[in-house]
């Protein structure tokens, strides 16, 4: 696996489809790494564990090995697992990072638009409870 991270721009034309992707990527971070790496990120989406951040779209996170920790404004310190996904809010501060014994791999999205916003009102996915078990799913990847 090799890092990548793409940022997309973003213009009224992606915004008037409803649905628009403005980031993807993955990341490796071996054992005792220093996380994030934000020289690789843009400066709004950079971050330290002792700040967090907070985005302004939904964001979807597969760990797909190791394993670490979430908080948010929202949820308690939890440890995310291999096979777990979550997804970050916008306007919700959060952190996360891989547990320094083990680190970790993780596949990212970033989306946003009328439609996600749509789901997320119908409560399918919750700034409460934002975990997903998917287990070791190639399909997902």
């Amino acid at each position: 696996m090799n890092n990548y991270c793409k940022y997309l721009n973003v213009g009224n034309i992606e915004k008037d489809w409803g649905f628009f992707v403005n980031t993807v990527g993955c990341a490796k971070v071996g054992p005792n790494k220093n996380y994030p790496n934000n020289r690789e990120h843009p400066i709004g989406h950079s971050f330290t564990w002792d700040k967090g951040r907070i985005l302004d779209g939904y964001y979807i996170v597969f760990i797909t090995k190791g394993e670490g920790i979430l908080e948010s404004a929202k949820t308690r310190a939890k440890t995310v697992k291999a096979g777990t996904c979550f997804f970050l809010f916008p306007g919700i501060w959060h952190r996360y990072k891989p547990h320094p014994q083990s680190g970790w791999e993780e596949y990212w999205l970033g989306f946003n638009g009328k439609y996600p916003q749509e789901l997320m009102q119908k409560g399918i996915f919750t700034v409460e409870n934002p975990f997903i078990e998917v287990g070791m799913n190639e399909y997902l990847l």
